[in-house]
């Protein structure tokens, strides 16, 4: 059968299956076209408005298979059979059935359909409980044997017997055991298949695998993944950010395939999503709803800068677009936890904190949150607010001292003297001299300041640390051992 005419009627088939799917699922079928997409099914009141894959891409058939015969000279043809709800006992040339004319003299093979035409396709309706294929065939110069080949992985549920039209006994073959028979008896010049249906059902509901649900920090871009149903023909996966799923984030559809990769999902939102499968019967009960929070990511590069005499600027990087704002935590030592300070509900990336103290050490990190998740933590950072007092300790040169402890697992501190105010940059790279982080990137005021590293993401090695500041660069070796 040739392939160009498996749609020989698009009209035709697009009529009967519409009022096929309708009568299935019992609510009103609209076709629209939809651009270079094709033409697209969307199911009415029975679907709940559930979007249906293109018509182009919907399988005619329930399904097929290919029966090759061929004689002692290697002369061969390839017959295909199945079953589709559009097929009749006579030529279905939407399905490419194509009448023969009377078999030429040599090797020849076809099916005799029940109507009596003859052709190199036949397929039957998915009503019947026992259907029977008749194949003729004759050798050509070659002689017999004949030999008939299929692939028995594409016969579905049921039983399927390769027989002798006399006796049903001289040849009886399990085709879905077997995938090939050689005929020798030159006596036997048709045989059929012989199928008993095994009716099934609608598909029992999936099974969701992941994501988890209930799950945070999910990426973007997440591969969903449910149980295998068998004789399925479609999946249906629906993903929103509304658990009635009233609006639509995602509709998609997968052939025969438990997973789907979906992707440019938004940042810190909480989805819902659910699978729906579908076989020639009709469909399967929508799967228990699942739900899942994206990642959201963390803001970088937080600096500190003291701009008063009780006063300390926080700057970060923004990283999402998606935040309702962030969170600001700070320690004084001898503190060892962080505690909350303030939040800020606005897309800024400054914060002013004038509730400090001349004298102590501060420790600031931050994170951006929305309602559903909160990211990961920025950089720690820590300013020493020099006294009055002791302006006589603000440095007379710039210096870089090394890191304490060193080695260090995962978090160190490197602690650095500006004798002015100055534009600075910390960098940590490796030993490849790749960029691996940025510790500071800001102006600095004069005195000594002391920067904590963590290194948590980075695998150990030696790395080094450089800073510059004004005319001055430095730079230190520092050994991270996990």
């Amino acid at each position: 059968m040739d392939k160009k005419n498996i749609f020989f009627s698009i009209n035709i088939a697009l009529l009967i299956l519409t009022s096929l799917v309708s009568a299935q699922r019992g609510g009103d079928i609209q076709v629209s076209p939809e651009g270079s997409g094709g033409t697209n099914l969307f199911a009415g009141t029975g679907c709940s408005g559930v979007w249906r894959k293109p018509l182009s891409d919907m399988i005619s058939t329930a399904w097929q298979d290919s029966i090759n015969v061929k004689d002692n000279s290697n002369i061969s043809q390839s017959l295909k059979f199945g079953q589709s709800p559009l097929a009749t006992d006579g030529i279905d040339a939407m399905l490419g059935e194509v009448p023969l004319p009377p078999a030429p003299f040599g090797f020849d093979a076809r099916f005799h359909l029940p109507g009596g035409d003859e052709s190199w396709a036949d397929y039957r309706s998915t009503g019947k409980d026992t259907i029977k294929w008749v194949m003729k065939f004759q050798p050509g110069a070659g002689g017999y044997p004949i030999t008939f080949s299929w692939d028995n992985s594409k016969l579905p549920q049921g039983s399927f017997n390769l027989k002798d039209i006399i006796t049903g006994s001289i040849v009886n073959i399990n085709m879905k055991t077997n995938s090939s028979y050689t005929l020798t008896n030159s006596g036997i010049a048709s045989l059929q298949i012989v199928e008993l249906v095994t009716r099934e059902s609608q598909p029992t509901k999936p099974i969701l695998i992941s994501p988890l649900t209930n799950i945070i920090n999910e990426p973007k871009n997440i591969t969903f993944k449910w149980n295998k149903l068998s004789d399925v023909i479609i999946y249906y996966i629906q993903v929103s950010k509304d658990s009635t799923f009233a609006t639509m984030t995602r509709n998609d559809y997968t052939i025969t395939d438990t997973l789907k990769t979906i992707t440019n999902l938004s940042e810190g939102q909480k989805y819902y999503w659910r699978v729906q499968a579908q076989n020639i019967i009709g469909f399967s009960p929508w799967s228990d709803t699942w739900k899942f929070n994206t990642i959201i990511t963390a803001p970088s590069n937080l600096t500190l800068t003291r701009t008063g005499l009780k006063e300390i600027t926080l700057k970060w990087n923004d990283n999402s677009n998606n935040e309702d704002g962030f969170l600001i935590e700070r320690k004084q030592l001898p503190q060892t936890v962080y505690s909350f300070l303030d939040s800020l509900k606005t897309a800024t990336v400054t914060f002013i904190d004038n509730n400090v103290e001349q004298g102590p050490i501060y420790y600031y990190r931050i994170k951006a949150y929305t309602k559903f998740t909160q990211s990961d933590y920025s950089n720690e950072l820590s300013l020493e607010m020099t006294s009055v007092a002791e302006d006589k300790k603000i440095p007379t040169v710039y210096s870089l001292a090394q890191n304490y402890p060193n080695p260090f697992n995962p978090t160190t501190k490197i602690k650095f003297g500006l004798p002015e105010s100055a534009f600075t940059r910390l960098m940590i790279y490796d030993l490849s001299g790749r960029e691996v982080a940025t510790l500071v990137n800001s102006e600095l005021v004069a005195g000594y300041h002391e920067i904590e590293f963590n290194a948590s993401n980075l695998s150990s090695g030696i790395y080094f640390y450089r800073i510059t500041a004004s005319n001055f660069t430095s730079v230190k070796k520092l050994i991270l051992l996990k």
